[in-house]
């Protein structure tokens, strides 16, 4: 069998640790069932904008047989992935976000960590990661990763920042970084920079870096349910500090005033997409 298809019977298999790194401890900041519905409810759907570009540059024409999306959260990464391959299968440790995920007949899911993939050597064409890599045993994923691409395969990774801007407002991005942030402060997370050098090292070959961008509206409510899929945020409900519907109710009321009845904000996201090949 490529990899394990029922999420349910999954829950009873060995899939090792979380793959969340907060600090010196390691802990899932995405198991909670409400803060996974939060998720499927409030990140923007961006990864269509990156597999395009993948499909660009590899000049596809056809499908490729088999990818595997990792981290793959609630699902929207394994969707854009249907247009460039036949079979796809999603793989996060969370079973509450994959419960969350939206079925599809050419889409598999599979409850494991990064680092201990439930994939067969070589069973696939592409491995994908979006928004994710940070949180993962570096060296450890990209042995794994390796091991379950075909020779030539590739790895690609990417990010979505949030750059803190609204188009129409600039004083959102002051409200953002003085006094969201200070409420909410960021996690600490393996921000290391990642490059030609540290590919090789891993067994692949660096072929490109390349930035990318995609606006998202929202109304002020939609922006409150995307910042409370945010990590600074879970972190503060899953410490016990507040609970969803305290921030809900506060973020509504701070971004409120940023939009005037009929309008909508146009926010600016973005990030890298690493290109890499298996040797």
């Amino acid at each position: 069998m490529l990899y394990t298809t029922d999420t349910h019977n999954a829950r009873d298999q060995d899939c090792g640790g979380s793959t969340g790194i907060f600090g010196d401890e390691r802990v899932n900041l995405f198991d909670a069932k409400s803060a996974a519905r939060l998720y499927a409810l409030g990140r923007p759907y961006h990864q269509d904008v990156v597999i395009e570009r993948f499909k660009e540059r590899l000049n596809l024409d056809g499908k490729l047989d088999r990818a595997l999306d990792v981290a793959c959260g609630t699902g929207l990464s394994c969707i854009a992935l249907k247009g460039i391959a036949k079979r796809v299968c999603g793989v996060d440790i969370s079973i509450e976000m994959l419960d969350q995920a939206v079925r599809d007949a050419r889409i598999d899911y599979a409850v494991c960590p990064s680092e201990r993939l439930a994939v067969g050597d070589g069973a696939v064409d592409l491995v994908t990661v979006s928004s994710a890599f940070h949180w993962f045993d570096r060296d450890v994923f990209l042995s794994e990763a390796r091991r379950v691409l075909r020779p030539l395969g590739w790895l690609v990774i990417y990010n979505n920042f949030f750059f803190s801007r609204m188009k129409e407002n600039a004083d959102f991005g002051t409200w953002f970084t003085s006094t969201h942030l200070e409420q909410f402060p960021t996690p600490p997370r393996d921000n290391r920079r990642f490059d030609e050098d540290d590919a090789e090292r891993a067994g692949f070959r660096f072929i490109e870096r390349e930035w990318y961008t995609n606006d998202v509206s929202w109304d002020a409510s939609e922006l409150a349910d995307y910042l409370l899929t945010q990590t600074n945020v879970s972190a503060v409900v899953e410490d016990g500090a507040w609970t969803l519907a305290e921030v809900r109710e506060y973020l509504v009321r701070e971004v409120g005033p940023f939009f005037p009845a009929t309008w909508r904000g146009t926010f600016e996201f973005g990030g890298p997409i690493w290109f890499l090949r298996s040797a």
